[in-house]
């Protein structure tokens, strides 16, 4: 345990969380996650998770440009290997088989998905309150977020697509602050 590995782990125990939702998941529905693999199509991949998550990054970009005084604090990340994992990849299969794959079936009726959808998007919403210290002007990005994957999920019945989105999205957020060098635009260090 003196590991400086080990120590990164337990400070970041979000990680092993997520590696034991994706595990305990996968358990209970490895058919239908093993259909939905068979069922990818690169093309589809590109339409519904690359493009996307481009749009909601920018719209994201300029909301908070827009509405917050004309200035945007983009914060650094930790970028050690857990972080990273946790961020790219654990955590974007771990929210979407939580927050969109268990909550909501396809063949249910429009009257049973849409509190759901709400519901599930709200919760998704709670549980990134610590990224933006609660901040309610911020917290309404991931409710929308939240929805539009959902949308998406229920389009498109296959969580990858989602899977990768939010796995996109995630990894563009982290290299923002390296892309973006402005003078309006400070960088909390």
């Amino acid at each position: 345990m003196r590991s400086p590995f080990w120590k990164v782990l337990l400070e970041n125990n979000q990680l092993i969380l997520h590696i034991l939702y994706v595990f305990f998941i996968y358990i209970l529905y490895k058919h239908e996650i093993h259909s939905s693999i068979k069922q990818l199509n690169f093309k589809k991949l590109l339409t519904y998770s690359l493009l996307p998550a481009i749009v909601v990054l920018l719209a994201n970009f300029f909301f908070i440009f827009l509405f917050s005084n004309n200035t945007m604090i983009i914060e650094t990340y930790p970028l050690n290997i857990i972080f990273i994992m946790n961020t790219l990849i654990f955590g974007p299969i771990a929210e979407e088989l939580i927050y969109r794959f268990t909550f909501i079936n396809n063949s249910w009726s429009l009257k049973i998905k849409v509190p759901l959808i709400l519901l599930s998007s709200l919760i998704f919403t709670y549980s990134h309150r610590f990224a933006v210290e609660g901040n309610l002007f911020f917290l309404i990005q991931f409710f929308i977020f939240g929805v539009g994957l959902m949308l998406m999920y229920i389009k498109t019945n296959n969580i990858l697509y989602c899977i990768c989105m939010h796995s996109i999205y995630n990894g563009l957020v982290l290299l923002l602050p390296t892309l973006i060098v402005s003078p309006l635009i400070p960088v909390n260090i």
